[in-house]
This record gives structure tokens, C-alpha cells and sequence, in this order.
């Protein structure tokens, strides 16, 4: 279990925060609290070659590994303003066609994505980047890369970047890269990639598919990657709206029209593609230049998987949540029910109201993991993630000065 005692600063790694705690008597059950712009080692402050620039805290947890916190952008023009107040992957939920095994890989004994099961970077992982270290181990690499076109229309065009952040973790056969890209325009873009070695074989097509002469069936798998995202958007952390956008048809499909409703409390919802089903996490109070009320666009276009788990997994019937914030919902799934939280997302939307509240995002994307015979002996990485966009962020494109 992650420990922490009070009033104690992002600066300060795990190891060292589990020992001032013994020392003192101050144990509790919540992670370590962030501190409002942290400084030394787990502090970023990063300008891209564009201009724009981003500040976060990071701490390195035992379950979730790497956490961010206090994230700001400032445009290139020098807009600065707060995003998030906490962001980190919230499960790793891995189901085996056979059902052979169902895992949580974040909250199961031995698992997690931090702790010994966090890699030690070494340079030639982290080229043209810098290494970010917990203690002697370094388990962030930070890099600001090239991503092409910002924009190009006739003779104007420019070229943009991106902050790269990433850890990698073992677990069981599994490797993951955990990687968080922070665009120059503002979007901010949450992806893992799986290799590793296959987690289970057998001897049954119907589970997943012959890899080899000697009829080895690799056997197939769902991966639910669950993250979290406490939006804090602007100076006021307390006072932010959710709305979800659709794109209804009329009935002979000639046109489309726009709806917006805005959620009054804690929901699960699915995508719909057919709907082209959205979300955005707005301001209640501030405004862009033009007098539109700033926020972030969460447009999931990558919804080819679904899932819907057993009766025993109430928690996974949706692809969205969201709640208003408690400290002790840190888990998709599998959450410690300690004083009165509770176990999952299904128990965590209990019908308080998100209207200009602290809201938290609960975001899930689907993989079915077919296994080919090109995963001998090592799978080719295979990456999944999604993106939230700001939108009404700035009157005008940012990054055209």
C-alpha cells in the first residue's frame, strides 16, 4: 500500500517520504498531497522551440507510477493558465478470451506500474532527452521532439513540437510504456504501449490464434487502460462544467445539428459514435478574448473495441465517468474502500452533483489483443490512447504570431 504523511512536499521521493513517516508516527491511507508549484527534481518547466511552454510536478507512486500534478500551459504569446490539477493512468484491467484470469495490474498484489516494477532508464532510451530520477533510479525520460505541421495553407506554414514524457514498467510478462505528450497548441495526449512477451499460450484456436508448427495458440486478451484526469481548469479549482456534444441527425439525414446538455451530476456514459458523442470540461467564469468561455474537448476517435465485463465487474459498463473529486477515488477498479470510498467507478457515481464543481474525468480505452505469429518471441508495441483538445482556449490560433 502507498503511504504518506501530511505536509509533505512533491520534492521529496517515496522512499524517503515511507521513512520520515515511520520516523514520526504520521501514517495515512491517501497518496502524498502536491504542492502548488513544487521545485528541484520534481518540478518541469519546459519551452518548446515554438514558444509555448509547460509546467507540471510529477511524483512516482508505488500503483499508479508516474503522477502529475499542477499542470499549467502558457501560449507562445504568453497566456498562462491552469489545466490539471492531477493526472495519471487509474487501472490496467486484463481480461484472457479463455478466462483463464482476470487482472487488475494496478491494484493487484505485486503489480502496479511503480515501485521495483518501474524500469531504470538508461540514455540510449532517452535520446536527445533528459533523464528524471527517483532516488538513484531514473524513471522519467523528458524530451521535447519534433511532430510536424502545425499548420501549412498555401505559403504559410509551420512546423510544431511536442514535450514527451515517458516510464516503463514490467509486470509479469508485460512491458509498458507509459507516455504523456504535451503539444505546443495546448492538447495533451495519454497513450501506453504494450510489448513485452505473450502473457498466455495454450492449445485451443477458439481462444486465440496458432502461432507456430507445433499448433501453440497464442491466447487472445482484452486490455481496459482506465485513466484519471482531475481537471482544475483556471484559477478557481472549484467551479468547472462538463457538457456532452452530439451530432444529431434529422430524419432523412440531410442535416445535423448540434446538441449540448450540460451534466448536473456523477455519470457513466458510452461512446456513440453514431452520434459522434463528446465531451468538454469548461470554466464557469473565464473567458477568452472573444468572450467564450475557455475549456477542454474530449473527442474519442479511436472506439473500434468495446467491453462489457461479468456481473462482477459493475464498474466497467462505461467508457466515461464522471465524478466530483475525493482524495480516496484513486482506482478504476479494485479501490481500497477506506473511510466510506468506494471500490470503483460504479460505487463513485453515487449522484453527487458535478455542476460547477471539482470534476474529475474517468477515461477508458479498449484493446483486443489478438496475438500473431509475428509476436515471437517479443511483441511489437502496440499503442493506445486519446487526446483532450482546448478548445475556445484562445480567440485565435496560438501559435500563429
Amino acid at each position: 500500500m502507498n503511504m504518506s504523511c501530511t505536509k509533505i512536499l512533491c520534492l521529496y521521493s517515496e522512499s524517503s517520504i515511507l521513512a520520515l513517516c515511520a520516523f514520526v508516527g504520521l501514517w495515512t491511507v491517501a497518496p502524498m498531497a502536491f504542492a502548488q508549484n513544487c521545485s528541484g527534481e520534481n518540478y518541469i518547466d519546459e519551452t518548446l522551440p515554438t514558444g509555448s511552454r509547460w509546467e507540471m510536478c510529477w511524483e512516482h507512486r508505488a500503483q499508479e507510477g508516474i503522477v502529475w500534478a499542477d499542470v499549467y500551459f502558457t501560449t507562445a504569446d504568453g497566456l498562462r493558465r491552469r489545466v490539471l490539477k492531477e493526472a495519471a493512468l487509474a487501472q490496467i484491467h486484463v481480461v484472457f478470451d479463455d478466462n483463464s484470469a482476470r487482472l487488475n495490474q494496478l491494484t493487484d498484489e505485486g503489480a502496479g506500474l511503480g515501485g521495483s516494477n518501474i524500469k531504470d532508464l538508461d540514455a540510449d532510451e532517452c535520446p536527445d532527452g533528459s533523464l528524471l530520477t527517483d532516488g538513484s533510479k531514473s524513471v522519467i525520460c523528458q524530451q521535447a521532439i519534433g511532430r510536424g505541421y502545425v499548420y501549412k495553407s498555401y505559403n504559410r506554414k509551420k512546423q510544431g513540437y511536442v514535450l514527451s514524457l515517458f516510464s516503463i514498467s514490467s509486470i509479469a510478462n508485460s512491458a509498458y510504456k507509459v507516455r504523456w505528450y504535451f503539444f505546443d497548441d495546448g492538447t495533451i495526449e495519454p497513450s501506453i504501449g504494450l510489448s513485452g512477451h505473450l502473457p498466455a499460450t495454450g492449445n485451443d484456436s477458439q481462444y486465440g490464434w496458432t502461432l507456430d508448427a507445433g499448433n501453440t495458440v497464442g491466447v487472445a486478451f482484452t486490455n481496459n487502460y482506465y485513466w484519471r484526469m482531475d481537471f482544475d481548469i483556471g484559477g478557481n479549482s472549484n467551479n468547472d462544467v462538463v457538457e456532452e456534444i452530439e451530432v444529431v441527425p434529422s430524419s432523412d439525414r440531410s442535416r445535423k445539428t448540434i446538441s449540448v446538455t450540460r451534466l448536473s451530476s456523477e455519470t457513466g456514459r458510452n461512446f456513440g459514435p453514431a452520434k459522434k458523442r463528446s465531451w468538454r470540461i469548461r470554466d464557469a467564469s473565464t473567458e477568452n478574448a472573444d468572450g467564450h468561455l475557455v475549456s477542454y474537448h474530449v473527442d474519442p476517435l479511436h472506439t473500434g473495441h468495446g467491453y462489457t465485463g461479468t456481473d462482477n465487474e459493475p464498474w466497467s459498463m462505461h467508457d466515461f465517468y464522471i465524478t466530483r473529486y475525493k482524495s480516496c477515488e484513486r482506482f478504476a477498479s479494485s479501490n481500497p474502500s477506506i473511510g466510506g470510498c468506494g471500490t470503483g467507478l460504479h460505487e463513485f457515481v453515487d449522484g453527487e452533483s458535478i455542476n460547477v464543481e471539482d470534476v474529475v474525468l474517468w477515461y477508458r480505452v479498449t484493446r483486443h489483443v489478438l496475438p500473431r505469429a509475428e509476436d515471437r518471441a517479443i511483441m511489437s508495441i502496440r499503442w493506445d490512447g486519446f487526446q483532450v483538445i482546448p478548445r475556445d482556449w484562445t480567440a485565435t490560433n496560438p501559435l500563429v504570431l
